[in-house]
């Protein structure tokens, strides 16, 4: 179960097919390539990790967020997530580019100086030691997309 407290979460995404991501209204144009992507975030405001995942998983909702635009196009896997009022975003954001094939420069940051928290990781196949390594480094733990709608625990 995922908690109702705050924390930090990548979203493990998988796009099969290349494409053109217009980002917000239109201000961020990229070209994505196929493979997985991670998309960096904290929760830390009413309803936490719980509201926040199952509001990236819905398929019903207005569009705010860089990430929303993406998800059009893609789909979640899961996400590893850490229960922790702290703001890790950024540092988490940091670790994941030194793994990452890729930055998408503009995307996900708008509230930080980070350069973006959108990374592009390459094939699918690659996400297997990332979760291992999250959970391992960043005491972070996968939650696969299935379990967004379950209801959450109290911690």
């Amino acid at each position: 179960m995922i908690a109702r407290s705050g924390g930090t979460y990548i979203l493990v995404i998988e796009m099969t097919v290349g494409r053109t991501v217009a980002f917000g209204r239109g201000s961020r144009v990229f070209h994505l390539e196929a493979g997985t992507y991670c998309y960096v975030g904290s929760a830390l405001g009413p309803g936490g990790l719980g509201a926040r995942l199952r509001r990236h998983a819905s398929t019903t909702k207005r569009m705010h967020w860089h990430i929303d635009y993406l998800l059009e196009h893609a789909r979640i896997t899961g996400a590893i997530v850490v229960a922790d009022e702290r703001r890790l975003e950024c540092e988490w954001a940091r670790w994941v580019e030194g793994r990452a094939k890729t930055r998408i420069d503009g995307v996900g940051a708008s509230d930080c100086s980070c350069p973006g928290h959108l990374f592009y990781l390459g094939t699918s196949t690659i996400h297997d030691p990332l979760i291992r390594a999250v959970a391992d480094q960043l005491h972070g733990r996968f939650v696969p997309v299935g379990e967004f709608t379950v209801r959450c625990s109290p911690d």
